[in-house]
């Protein structure tokens, strides 16, 4: 569920998470169901480290998103973030990843 409540976002790796380059799929929800959720960008932070992975590549598809070249260059807990416009506000669902 996102910060402001209105987005359920539906994430799925493909082929799992691993250390390195990493593509996936995010499907956005609304609640109200009419409203819009773009998918805006994609954050990967390392707060412990203070590492930021560079910014990926992010395309339309039928089922929502696909994100890739998702490089989470280091074993360990990232907080990946996604932001999203929702109709004509900002909100942002935020998720650990855990990379072996």
């Amino acid at each position: 569920m996102s910060k402001g409540g209105a987005v359920q976002a539906d994430v799925s790796f493909e082929g799992g998470v691993k250390r390195g380059e990493n593509q996936l799929l995010a499907r956005l929800s609304t609640s109200p169901a009419e409203a819009q959720a773009v998918l805006e960008s994609v954050l990967a932070l390392m707060p412990h480290h203070n590492h930021q992975a560079p910014p990926p590549t992010i395309s339309g598809v039928d089922e929502g998103y696909r994100v890739e070249e998702l490089n989470l260059f280091m074993t360990g807990r990232w907080l990946v973030e996604l932001e999203i416009a929702l109709d004509d506000r900002a909100d942002r669902v935020s998720f650990p990843v855990d990379v072996p």
